[in-house]
C-alpha cells in the first residue's frame, strides 16, 4: 500500500473538513472546556434556582389546597336565599362541575351532649363539604343518619344501631346509624357530636336557625374563570353581593380570589417571580459577557477569514444554546431533587400529618419556568454579547490585543496605595461589568429581604403552636371547677402537664393555690404525652362532673401545625436556596472578572508588582463590587420589604413595621463573606503562574 495514501487517510481522519463556520462552535467548546464548564454551571444554577423555587411553591400550593379542601370543602362559591328555578338554571351552566344544597345550623342533643346536624345528598356531601364517610353507607331515608367516630365510641354504638336524638323542636326522634363520619377538628374542638342526614331528613327537623347555615355550593370546572362566572350570575339573576360568598382559601390558591389579602399576596408573588427570573437572567448574562470578552481575539480571527457580523452573532447565540442543551436538563433535575428533599423532610416528620404532600411528582410549573430561563433567557442574554462580538474588528486579532477597556481617566492614586486604586479602577472602569456585578449582589439581597416578609406572613397567618398550647381544655360554662380535679387529672397515665385558667402549671393542689392565688378555677388546660391515645381522654371524661365540656384540640392543633410546617419548610427552603445560589454566583462572577483581567495582572507583575500587591488589588476589586452591590441592595431591598410588609401584613393584622435587622445583617455578611471567598482561587491561580503564562494565558 502506498505510504502517502496512508498518511493522507490519517490526516483526513484527524482533521475533518470544515463544512461551515458554525461547526467551529462544538470544536471551540471541546478545546476550551474549562470556560464552557463555567458557563454551563451558571446555566445549571440559574435553572436550578428558578425550578426549585417554582416547584416548591407549586408543591406547597397543592398541599395547602388539599388541606383547605379537607377542612372547608371543595367548592368555589356558595349562594344563599335563592329559589329552585334559579338553582336549575345555574346547575345547567357549562362551567359548573358540581353543585348542591348543604344544610347546617340546627342542633339537638344525644345522651346529654350537643349534636350538630347537617344535611346533603351523597354526591354533594362527598364532593363539596369537608365531611367524609369513613365506613358504612350514606343515609337515604329521613330516619337514617351518619354519626361521627368519636360519638360512636363514646356512646358505644355501631353501624345498624338505633339512637334516640332530641331534635331542634325538643321532640325525640329515632335514627338508624348507616355509617360512620370521620372526625373533624371543629367538632372535637367544640366538643359536640356531628350527625349527617339526607336532604329530606334535615328539612323535616329544620328550624329558623337552618336559614343562616343553609347554602347552595358550586364547584366550577377546571380552568373556568370564577370571577367572570360570579359577575355573570349576579347580572343574569339579579343577585346581590351578600347572597354570594367565596371559598376564599381555595380560590386564593388558584389565583382567582378578589379578597384584599389575596390580592396583596398576588402582588407580592408577582414581585418575587420577577426577582427570581431577574436573578437567573443576570447570572447567565454575566457569564456570557465574560466569555465574549475572553474570546475577543478569536472573534477577530473569524472576521479575518471572512465571517460577517451577522455570522459572528449567530455563532455566539449558537454557543449559548449549545450550553443550554447541556445545562438545562441538569438544572431541571437538580431543582426537582431539591423539591423532593423538602417533601421527604415533611414526610419524615409524620406520614399521616403530611399525607397531602405530593411525593416524587414533577411540577409542570417549575419545569416550564426552569426551561424558560434555560433557553429563552439564555437566548436573550446572548444577544448583547453577540452584538459586542460582531463589532470586533480584524485588527484586534492581528494585533493580538484583547484589552477592550477604553477609559478617559487613569486611576486616582492620591488617596489609597496604587494596588488598591488599581483594584477599584478595574471594578469601576467597565461600567457594564460593574452593573452586572452590582446586580448580582443587589438582587440576592432584595430576594432575601422579600422572602423574609413571607416568613413574617407565615407567623401571622398560621402561627406555630406555643409550647404551652393545650391538647384538651375543660370548662363548665364559666362555673367553678372542683379544686381537686386538676390534681386527679395530672395523675392519669399519658397526661404531661396541667394548667389552670391558663396560668401556672399544677404540681399539687396546694402549690397551685399558693402560686396563683386561685383556690378555685374555671378552666383546665391539659397537655398529653406524644404517645398518649384515646384512653387518656376517656379517663379524663370519667373524672368530669355533669355539665363539663371537654374540648379535644388535638386534631385541630395537628391540622394547624401541619399547615405551618408546610409553609415553613418551603419558605425557609427558598431562603436557603437563595443563600446558596448567592454564594456560587458571587464566587463565579468574581472568578470570571479576574480571569478577564489576567493579562493585565501579568503585565503588572512583569513591571515589578509583587504578589502581595496583586492580592490587595484583587481584594480591592472584589470589595468594590461587594460594597456597591450591598449599598444598591439595601437602597432597593429595604423599601421593597417595607412595601410588601405594608400590603401583606400591616393592613391585615395592624402590625407595626419591623425593620429586618437580623435578615439584613445575615445576607450582608453572606455577600461580604462570598466576596472574600471569591478572591481565594484567583489569587492562588496568579501566584502559581509565571509572568509569561499570565501575559499569554491559555485555557
Amino acid at each position: 500500500m502506498n505510504t502517502s495514501n496512508v498518511k493522507n487517510k490519517e490526516n483526513q481522519d484527524h482533521s475533518p473538513i470544515l463544512k461551515s463556520y458554525l461547526s467551529l462552535v462544538s470544536r471551540y467548546g471541546k478545546i476550551h472546556r474549562k470556560n464552557e464548564r463555567i458557563s454551563v454551571l451558571c446555566i445549571v444554577l440559574a435553572v436550578c434556582l428558578v425550578t426549585a423555587i417554582f416547584s416548591m411553591a407549586d408543591m406547597g400550593r397543592r398541599a395547602q389546597e388539599n388541606y383547605f379542601i379537607r377542612t372547608n370543602g371543595k367548592y368555589h362559591i356558595s349562594l344563599t336565599d335563592i329559589d329552585q328555578q334559579l338553582i336549575a338554571m345555574i346547575a345547567m351552566r357549562p362551567d359548573v362541575a358540581l353543585s348542591g344544597w348543604v344544610y347546617q345550623g340546627c342542633s339537638g342533643s344525644l345522651m346529654g351532649k350537643t349534636v350538630s346536624f347537617a344535611g346533603a345528598d351523597e354526591k354533594t356531601c362527598s364532593g363539596l363539604t369537608e365531611m367524609k364517610l369513613a365506613e358504612g353507607a350514606y343515609p337515604v331515608l329521613p330516619n337514617e343518619a351518619l354519626l361521627n367516630n368519636s360519638a360512636m365510641e363514646q356512646c358505644g354504638l355501631s353501624i345498624g344501631s338505633t339512637v334516640l336524638v332530641t331534635i331542634p323542636d325538643g321532640m325525640k326522634q329515632k335514627y338508624k346509624i348507616t355509617g360512620i363520619l370521620e372526625d373533624t377538628g371543629n367538632l372535637q374542638k367544640a366538643d359536640v357530636y356531628g350527625m349527617v342526614l339526607s336532604e329530606e331528613g334535615f328539612r323535616s327537623i329544620a328550624d329558623e336557625n337552618a336559614a343562616e347555615g343553609t347554602t347552595y355550593r358550586i364547584q366550577f370546572k377546571s380552568g373556568a374563570n370564577v370571577q367572570h362566572a360570579i359577575t355573570e350570575i349576579k347580572e343574569n339573576y339579579g343577585l346581590s353581593d351578600h347572597q354570594i360568598s367565596e371559598n376564599t382559601a381555595l380560590l386564593g390558591l388558584t389565583g382567582q380570589s378578589k379578597n384584599s389579602l389575596m390580592q396583596s399576596l398576588y402582588l407580592v408573588a408577582g414581585i418575587l417571580v420577577f426577582l427570581v427570573l431577574l436573578a437567573g437572567t443576570v447570572m447567565i448574562s454575566a457569564s456570557f459577557r465574560t466569555n465574549v470578552r475572553d474570546r475577543i481575539q478569536f472573534y477577530g480571527l473569524l472576521r479575518c477569514i471572512g465571517a460577517s457580523e451577522k455570522q459572528v452573532r449567530h455563532f455566539v447565540v449558537l454557543q449559548g444554546l449549545r450550553q443550554s442543551i447541556k445545562g438545562v436538563p441538569i438544572g431541571l433535575l437538580a431543582g426537582q431533587i431539591i423539591t423532593w428533599c423538602a417533601c421527604l423532610l415533611l414526610k419524615s416528620v409524620s406520614v399521616q400529618r403530611f399525607s397531602e404532600i405530593p411525593l416524587f411528582r414533577f411540577s409542570a410549573i417549575g419545569l416550564t419556568a426552569g426551561a424558560s430561563v434555560g433557553f429563552l433567557i439564555v437566548l436573550l442574554a446572548a444577544l448583547s454579547p453577540a452584538k459586542k462580538a460582531s463589532e470586533v474588528s480584524p485588527v484586534t486579532a492581528v494585533s493580538g490585543s484583547t484589552l477592550q477597556l477604553h477609559t478617559k481617566k487613569a486611576a486616582n492614586t492620591k488617596i489609597f496605595p496604587i494596588e488598591i486604586c488599581m483594584g477599584i479602577f478595574h471594578a469601576t472602569a467597565d461600567r457594564k461589568n460593574l452593573f452586572l456585578m452590582t446586580c448580582s449582589y443587589a438582587i440576592s439581597i432584595m430576594l432575601f429581604l422579600s422572602f423574609h416578609v413571607m416568613v413574617v406572613f407565615l407567623n401571622e397567618s398560621m402561627p406555630a403552636l406555643k409550647p404551652a398550647a393545650p391538647d384538651v381544655s375543660i370548662t363548665m360554662g364559666g362555673a367553678v371547677l372542683d379544686r381537686s380535679l386538676a390534681e386527679r387529672i395530672q395523675n392519669i397515665p399519658g397526661v404531661k402537664n396541667v394548667y389552670v385558667d391558663n396560668r401556672e402549671l399544677v404540681c399539687t393542689e396546694q402549690a397551685s393555690a399558693d402560686i396563683s392565688g386561685y383556690a378555685d378555677y374555671t378552666s383546665i388546660d391539659i397537655q398529653l404525652e406524644k404517645n398518649a391515645d384515646d384512653n387518656a381522654i376517656s379517663s379524663i371524661r370519667g373524672l368530669l362532673p355533669p355539665g363539663c365540656s371537654i374540648s379535644d384540640k388535638r386534631l385541630s392543633n395537628a391540622e394547624a401545625q401541619s399547615s405551618f410546617y408546610i409553609g415553613a419548610v418551603f419558605i425557609y427552603g427558598f431562603l436557603i436556596i437563595i443563600a446558596l445560589i448567592t454564594i456560587f454566583q458571587i464566587i463565579n462572577s468574581m472568578n470570571a472578572s479576574v480571569s478577564a483581567h489576567m493579562k493585565q495582572y501579568g503585565i503588572m507583575r512583569s513591571m515589578g508588582m509583587s504578589s502581595k500587591q496583586l492580592r490587595r488589588m484583587i481584594a480591592a476589586q472584589a470589595m468594590s463590587y461587594a460594597l456597591s452591590g450591598c449599598i444598591a441592595g439595601c437602597l432597593l431591598g429595604l423599601p421593597l420589604n417595607k412595601m410588601m410588609f405594608r400590603y401583606l401584613i400591616a393592613e391585615k393584622w395592624e402590625t407595626g413595621l419591623q425593620i429586618p435587622f437580623a435578615p439584613l445583617l445575615l445576607i450582608l455578611l453572606l455577600c461580604l463573606g462570598s466576596a472574600v471567598l471569591s478572591m481565594l482561587r484567583p489569587v492562588r491561580q496568579i501566584n502559581q503562574m509565571s509572568v509569561m503564562e499570565t501575559i499569554n494565558p491559555r485555557d
